[in-house]
Parts: C-alpha cells; structure tokens; sequence
C-alpha cells in the first residue's frame, strides 16, 4: 500500500482534521464533523476497509466493524 486511506465528511465545509482524515491500518483518528474516531481495521486486496466507528463525548463503546467499498457512503 502507497497512500493512506482517504475519509472524508460531505458536509460542504474543508478543513483537515474537522472532516477529512488520513488513515494508515491500525491508525485511528478523531473526525469532528461527525463526531466520530475512527479506526482503520484493515484494507483488503479489492480496495475495500474495515472500519470501527465510536462516537465521540460518549461513553459508549464503539460500533461494530463497517465494510466499505471506494466511494460508498455510511450514513450517520
């Protein structure tokens, strides 16, 4: 793998950290525009990733993994 994983948060806004985040496996990061750290799990072959969501300011757990193909959406 050459590159990060790109996540970005449509919310007509660009600002680096706020709703756009690079992830490398194992890496997670904090996306404030949906209030979310997100963990990247893994990349498979076919370009897809595992994803764990875990909302932020809550003392929940996290989400159960999320599968994701290139330019699918995960509504929130």
């Amino acid at each position: 793998m050459a590159a990060p994983v790109e996540i970005i948060c449509r919310d007509g806004q660009w600002e680096p950290g706020r709703n756009h985040v690079a992830l490398w496996p194992w890496q997670s990061k904090e996306l404030s525009a949906a209030e979310l750290r997100i963990y990247l799990l893994e990349i498979s072959t076919g370009g897809g990733v595992r994803l764990l969501l875990e909302p932020m300011g809550a003392s929940s757990t996290a989400l159960a993994p999320v599968a994701v193909m290139p330019g699918e959406l995960i509504e929130w």
